[in-house]
């Protein structure tokens, strides 16, 4: 029997483990709250899981590695000088290149737990699917990448590339010095980021950012409908402003029709007062997608800023300026679509029947690993779409057992292609 079929009865008799490493991991409480996050706790736990499986995790935290702080793609403020990535290394007798399997350990917060039917911290497994926060953002891609790390080593398979799983941290509100720590330390030829939605390739990477504003009133009011014009001054600004990124991508070859394309701004939060307190002060938090540059962008913003305040002239309002809540993540635009990503797409279609999609992504890591890692770097992922019942950052987060094991085939195969 070959080493293909070997590891392909593997995965198929083992189902019960993929799914236990992919639970305990959803136990771990490895929320992201911008300036700080827990992702320690399930660094811990997952280094427990390499070590059962013969691999030598190394936990560093970011603002460690040489060079990270000084790096222009370094973000200030996001606390990664105490919230720890973890690597583990696959050797390969004679390597002819590097490739990194990348997962971000982080989610985002729970939120209101009355909305869940299950634990969001459970991990239960029941009617096909496994539940939990981070399920399928982005702790399945961690799950799959160790167990395939761990059948690969236990079956004595040889590969020609050495193989890095990497966990990292502050993906959630646009963070990224945990995938840029990971390129610092870790140079590879190949970045597979596991952060994927329906088994989709995504090679190419939108940018863009979150921004916050302000809007205040100047005397002291009972009343927000005040602040209130002001914020919807903004909205109805922001709206064309919204317009014009969804135009800008529908011109591009690789966003037209897409979700992105459609959803090119999207409003997080809008607010006037606060529980019946500081009713003179309105905030709108936003993101959009662009392939515009970020001078063209902050002038936009300004104009947006502009008028906004014009629209309202003579209402006694003070407006703030737009505070960045994330990195500007730049566009990652790669001239075609990489041999490992058409590799990849032809073992999804042998494994699920589809035709394999090549699309883009909006605001991953990719914007990171792309840049600033030199080399090829895609997405590829079961994460379900953020608008459906149970997606990611929903309540009721989950991803179907079927899709794991699916998964965890397309990959090994992909990677017994280099054999040695």
């Amino acid at each position: 029997m070959d080493n293909r079929q070997r590891l392909l009865d593997y995965i198929d008799a083992h189902q019960e483990e993929l799914t236990s490493i992919l639970t305990e991991l959803v136990k771990c409480d490895t929320q992201n709250f911008s300036q700080t996050g827990r992702e320690e706790n399930g660094q811990v736990r997952l280094a427990e899981l390499c070590r059962e499986r013969g691999l030598t995790p190394v936990l560093y935290c970011p603002d460690d590695v040489p060079g990270l702080t000084e790096h222009p793609g370094y973000l200030a403020g996001r606390g990664t000088d105490k919230r720890p990535n973890l690597s583990a290394v696959l050797s390969a007798e004679k390597p002819e290149r590097r490739v990194t399997l990348a997962a971000h350990m982080d989610t985002v917060p729970i939120g209101d737990e009355e909305q869940w039917t299950v634990p969001p911290l459970g991990g239960i497994v029941k009617d096909g699917r496994l539940y939990g926060r981070g399920s399928g953002d982005d702790k399945s891609g961690l799950a799959v990448g160790l167990f395939l790390l761990g059948a690969i080593r236990k079956l004595g398979i040889r590969l020609k590339d050495e193989l890095v799983l990497t966990a990292y941290v502050d993906e959630e509100y646009g963070g990224g010095n945990g995938s840029l720590a990971t390129c610092l330390k870790y140079p590879s030829d190949l970045y597979l980021n596991l952060d994927g939605t329906g088994m989709k390739l995504s090679s190419w990477g939108v940018g863009g950012c979150v921004y916050i504003i302000d809007v205040y009133t100047e005397d002291a009011v009972e009343d927000g409908r005040y602040a209130l014009d002001g914020v919807m001054a903004l909205v109805d600004e922001l709206k064309k402003f919204g317009e014009r990124r969804s135009a800008e991508l529908q011109a591009n070859s690789v966003y037209a029709g897409t979700h992105e394309a459609d959803t090119a701004l999207r409003f997080m939060e809008i607010s006037v007062g606060n529980n019946g307190n500081d009713l003179g002060h309105g905030m709108i938090n936003f993101v959009f997608y662009t392939l515009d540059t970020e001078a063209n962008i902050l002038a936009e913003l300004k104009e947006v800023r502009e008028k906004a305040i014009a629209r309202t002239a003579g209402k006694g309002l003070r407006f703030g300026d737009f505070t960045p809540g994330s990195r500007f993540f730049l566009p990652y635009v790669p001239d075609a679509v990489s041999d490992d990503a058409v590799r990849i797409g032809n073992y999804v279609e042998q494994f699920t029947g589809e035709k394999a999609v090549h699309s883009g992504m909006c605001l991953s890591d990719l914007a990171i690993f792309g840049p600033f890692g030199g080399s090829t770097a895609f997405n590829f992922g079961i994460d379900r779409p953020f608008s459906s019942e149970g997606g990611a950052h929903q309540p009721d987060e989950y991803v179907s057992v079927d899709d794991l094991v699916a998964e965890a085939k397309i990959l090994g195969m992909y990677l017994m292609d280099r054999e040695a």
